[in-house]
This record gives structure tokens, C-alpha cells and sequence, in this order.
């Protein structure tokens, strides 16, 4: 502990008999009570990730996969109701203290970048990205997938679990599978030449010259999405509970509760504007909407939650932190 290891992040993990990972992490334990011990599993591995098991998390891939098939797909879009459940199964899966550190990723040094699976939907997760396949797209993406990209960091940010944030897609980085998701980082201070993708790369499609530098705007927005987690206890440790869904217009809301504190959060990922009421969870609430700044007050009937109406426009995120009035 004294060089500074304050945890370790295991390949493969699953290729490694349970039993020895068992007796590695009660060394481990022993020599650092406080070493945090998590696990590359692609799905769920109940018999790693146990009140008594040897990984205190993992890479949640099976987050990844369910938001793939939400956010990012067209055509095979599941249906509300649907992803639902694929959360719900994670959170069937592992005990409450390790779920709040389940490392909740999109994309990583084995997959092609995050902006890059939006560009090009409707693939199985970690398929298909690569030169082999004719129909992928390599070029930057336009400013849909940058759009789509930032209402994806918002589900992370507050849903239950640790964000995991791959280098660099915060400044708006693209490519394919490995290697092209491995760029050296984009740093402010630096210019960078043109990225060219011509035949010679072989791919077959994406050719052009495309300018290569940090994106602000998506870094600024990062910034304030993690502001607005980092500031919020009911986002890092509060409870979860789904209030809202509509299949028709893919829009839903879950709210975070942590003692005193509530968040309630809406997403709406179709074509379509939504509106809907939810409970405020107090008779007499206030409540700041943290991302387009609406504010107001609302208030119930006797003795009965307070009703707020959300205004969803298509695309687009909103994050309400409840106030109880006195």
C-alpha cells in the first residue's frame, strides 16, 4: 500500500479458476483490507461478485449491452419495458453494496469507441468493427452521434453504479475496434494533422479527411454531467426506482433517493415530444431541473405527494432535484 496500489483491475478473469481468485484475494485483503478488487467479466458472474466473493466489482458489460440496444440501436431498438429488465437483472444479480460499484462502461480498449457505435448502429456489442465488415463506418461521426453520445454519459452519470469513462471519449475521440480505439490522447495544447482513411486502410467506406482536435463542447458538457453526480448523494448511493416508461415515444424516468435527497430523471430517446406527471415524493416541493434550468414549485393535495409534470422534448435528457417545502 505504501507504493500506492490501491487496487487491481484483473484480465480475464473467468479463464482463472474461481478458487484461486478466492485465495488471491484474502491475501490481497490481508496484506490491504481497503485494496478494491474488480474483474473484466463479459456478463453476469454472480459467483465473483458475492457479499463473501473474491471481487468487491466488474466491468458491467452487461450495462453496455443493455444500452446498446436502447440507446444506440434503430431498426433493432427494444422497447422500454425490455431494457428495463436487462438493468433489472443486474441489479437481481449482485448484492446492494456491490452494485454501487459496479463499473457501469460503454466502451473500452477492446471495443470500438463509444461515438463510433453510434455512427454505426444495430450490431451486436463488440461485433463487427472492424475492416472485415464492409458496411462499418470509420469516418467521424456527424453531430447526431455527439448528441446521442451526450444522453447516454447523462443515464450513466445517474444511474446506479461507478461510471467508467474511456479516455478520451470525453474530448470526443472516434475509431473502430482495436487498434484504431487506442489514438494517442487529444490534449488542447497540441494540433493535431487531419485523420485520412482512404482504401489503404481497408475499410470500404468512411474515406475522407477529417479534422482531428478536442471537442469543447462535448468536454464542457462531460464536465457538468459529472459536476452534477459528483454534487448529488442520491445519484452516487441513493435507491432506484423506474416512475415512468413509454414504449411508444422510448421515454422513461426512475427516481434516486438517498435520505433526504431526491432526483428523479427523465430520458426520452424518440422522435417525439412527452408528457407526463410523476410524484414529487412531498406534499409542498420545489425543484431545479439541472440541465435546461427550469425551476418551479408544486404542491398536492392534503396529505398527498405533489404531482410535477414533465416536458420532454424528443432526444433529450432532464435531471429534477426535488426540495421539500415546509
Amino acid at each position: 500500500p505504501s507504493d500506492g496500489i490501491d487496487g487491481w483491475r484483473l484480465d480475464v478473469a473467468e479463464q482463472v479458476p474461481l478458487g484461486f481468485w478466492k485465495d488471491w484475494s484474502r491475501l490481497v485483503t490481508k496484506i490491504n483490507p481497503n485494496a478494491f478488487i474488480t474483474g473484466e467479466l463479459w456478463g453476469l458472474y454472480p459467483d465473483f461478485v458475492t457479499k463473501n466473493g473474491p471481487f468487491n466489482s466488474l466491468m458491467d458489460y452487461s450495462f453496455a449491452f443493455a444500452v446498446n440496444k436502447f440507446f444506440i440501436a434503430k431498426k433493432k431498438r427494444i422497447s422500454v419495458f425490455d431494457f428495463i429488465n436487462l438493468l433489472q437483472k443486474i441489479e437481481d444479480t449482485y448484492p446492494r453494496q456491490n452494485l454501487d460499484v459496479l463499473q457501469n462502461l460503454m466502451d473500452s480498449h477492446d471495443t470500438d469507441r463509444l461515438v463510433s457505435m453510434i455512427a454505426n448502429p444495430d450490431r451486436d456489442y463488440d461485433r463487427d468493427a472492424n475492416e472485415d465488415n464492409p458496411d462499418y463506418n470509420p469516418g467521424k461521426p456527424d453531430s447526431a452521434d455527439y448528441h446521442m453520445q451526450k444522453l447516454i454519459a447523462a443515464f450513466q452519470m445517474t444511474f446506479k453504479g461507478a461510471p467508467m469513462i474511456y479516455y478520451g471519449d470525453e474530448v470526443g475521440m472516434w475509431g473502430a475496434d482495436d487498434p484504431h480505439d487506442r489514438k494517442p490522447m487529444l490534449w488542447s495544447h497540441l494540433k493535431y494533422d487531419n485523420e485520412v482513411i482512404t482504401k489503404a486502410s481497408g475499410f470500404k467506406k468512411g474515406f475522407g479527411s477529417y479534422k482531428v482536435a478536442p471537442d469543447t463542447n462535448l468536454l464542457n458538457y462531460y464536465k457538468k454531467i459529472i459536476s452534477i453526480r459528483n454534487g448529488s448523494n442520491a445519484l452516487k448511493f441513493g435507491d432506484i426506482k423506474f416512475i415512468y416508461s413509454n414504449d411508444e415515444k422510448s421515454s422513461f424516468a426512475f427516481e434516486r433517493v438517498y435520505e433526504n435527497e431526491r432526483m428523479i430523471c427523465a430520458f426520452n430517446i424518440g422522435s417525439k415530444a412527452d408528457t407526463y406527471e410523476v410524484a414529487a415524493g412531498f406534499n409542498k416541493a420545489s425543484y431545479n431541473e439541472l440541465l435546461a434550468g427550469e425551476t418551479g414549485n408544486v404542491k398536492g393535495k392534503e396529505n398527498e405527494s405533489a404531482r410535477l409534470i414533465i416536458n420532454i422534448p424528443p432526444s433529450s435528457a432532464r435531471i429534477y432535484k426535488i426540495y421539500q417545502l415546509r
